[in-house]
């Protein structure tokens, strides 16, 4: 199933047109459905460690496929990935999330709030702030460094305005993303559909604590 969907990723890259995208439309509808397969199966087991993001439709958790070209010098009319988003309230919501990323030669597991809107992002930095122990006792977690490293995101410059100046860690309030990744290896992408689900959920468990710390700042208001 995985291999089936890098193939065709991989096809659309070296023919991203139209018309060629229209001949191979059912070789399409067979992959999306399958990629939405994945996608419910990953909620399933999402919901077993984390009950907040309830039981969304998989279909609603898939990025299109057509490309926002109004303003890009890029033109192809098509994305070479798919992309699903499994959150709280649905993808357009606001809330941090689990996402998987399949694309030839690019392929990841990710999650957090990414380009969170200014009200939500002020609300992150200012629980971070609140509640700093608990933060870097969750990105500092071993496992969880193992995994994944480091938060991922541009930051800004200096301290954003309102923060305070002498605040003890004021790298981890600059960033415009909160945001973690780790990739997939072509040695996993190998595995069958039911290995490849445990893999991805167990990788999201392990951001469970992290999605969780970002969800509450984010409604605070």
């Amino acid at each position: 199933m995985i291999k089936e969907i890098i193939s065709f990723l991989s096809a659309l890259k070296q023919n991203n047109n139209r018309d060629w995208f229209y001949q191979n439309k059912s070789w399409y509808d067979k992959v999306k459905s399958q990629f939405e397969e994945i996608v419910l199966k990953l909620i399933q087991e999402i919901s077993l460690f984390d009950n907040e993001i309830g039981y969304p439709d998989p279909k609603k958790c898939v990025f299109r496929i057509n490309r926002d070209i109004r303003f890009s010098r890029d033109k192809s009319p098509y994305k070479t990935n798919f992309g699903g988003f499994i959150v709280k309230e649905g993808k357009n919501s606001g809330n941090a999330g689990y996402y998987l990323h399949l694309e030839p030669g690019d392929c990841f597991i990710a999650g957090g709030a990414y380009m969170p809107e200014s009200n939500n992002l002020k609300n992150i930095r200012l629980d971070i702030c609140h509640h700093i122990n608990e933060f870097i006792n969750i990105i500092k977690n071993p496992d969880f460094v193992e995994c994944f490293g480091e938060i991922e995101g541009d930051k800004l410059k200096k301290i954003p305005k309102g923060f305070p100046e002498d605040f003890p860690y004021p790298e981890l309030i600059k960033y415009k993303s909160y945001t973690v990744f780790t990739k997939i290896s072509p040695q996993q992408l190998e595995m069958n559909q039911s290995e490849f689900i445990k893999l991805v959920s167990d990788i999201f468990s392990l951001m469970r604590p992290f999605i969780k710390f970002l969800n509450r700042a984010i409604n605070i208001g």
